[in-house]
């Protein structure tokens, strides 16, 4: 059988991939004509077909200049009820569109967190301290990474004083050991403190635990401890004290 030149024209005009996702519309009996265009990749042909094939509005989100991510996104909020146009933004890359979508088929949205500003992982610890109704405005801010926003969000669900850590001088892991005795009713303040390290707090609150399983007195261990620390402090000024009388000694001799 003979090939009809302006058969052979649409063949060159796709793809195998293309091909295939036309093909694949002709199987399933949808209007392939819909998508049967060169300006189309075979990624974004296949989330029009979906669409077409659940019988969902694909207008909506048949725009070539949205990839193939955003449009699932936008194909699944359709599919599911939702209103689209709060994320249907040429903007918003696929993983902030899905996002919102979460916030929005959780009751919340999430819309306005969604600024250069923020990172896709900090936009979705606010959307789950929206969707657990704490009080987002505590860590909603770039100067908290999502690590940091994790651990203020935990604590608030926990309910904790969260002030006591919600501060970008401590590190995620430095705020993980605070909340965690925190949540044990313990008295953090003898290791509170951004200047000590991750390791040097779980060291302490591990001493805490100890003092607690073996019913010593607690008050006299926070004490120990905070003597300890002024010894420390002791420690570190007279070392500092001593690189400074190297230092202007050496700039003597020379």
């Amino acid at each position: 059988m003979e090939i009809s030149k302006e058969f052979k024209e649409i063949i060159l005009n796709f793809n195998l991939n293309q091909l295939q996702e036309i093909r694949n519309g002709v199987e399933s009996e949808v209007d392939v004509s819909v998508y049967a265009d060169p300006k189309y990749d075979h990624k974004q042909m296949k989330e029009i077909r979906s669409g077409l094939e659940r019988g969902i509005d694909v207008s909506v989100y048949s725009n070539p200049k949205y990839d193939s991510k955003q449009m699932a996104q936008i194909r699944i909020g359709l599919s599911h009820g939702i209103d689209v146009s709060l994320y249907s933004d040429l903007n918003y890359d696929g993983e902030r569109m899905e996002i919102i979508r979460q916030g929005l088929e959780n009751g919340v949205d999430i819309s306005v967190f969604v600024n250069p500003k923020y990172d896709c992982k900090q936009i979705d610890e606010i959307r789950l301290g929206l969707e657990h109704k704490v009080d987002v405005s505590i860590f909603a801010d770039p100067k908290f990474d999502w690590f940091q926003m994790y651990q203020i969000r935990a604590g608030l669900e926990a309910g904790i004083d969260v002030s006591i850590y919600a501060n970008s001088k401590f590190d995620s892991d430095q705020m993980n050991v605070i909340r965690r005795g925190l949540e044990a009713g313990f008295d953090v303040s003898s290791y509170a403190n951004p200047s000590y390290s991750s390791d040097t707090m779980e060291a302490i609150l591990s001493d805490i635990e100890d003092a607690a399983d073996n019913d010593m007195d607690y008050e006299d261990v926070v004490s120990e401890l905070r003597a300890s620390e002024l010894e420390r402090e002791k420690l570190e000024d007279e070392i500092r004290r001593l690189k400074e009388e190297l230092k202007i000694a050496t700039e003597n001799i020379k």
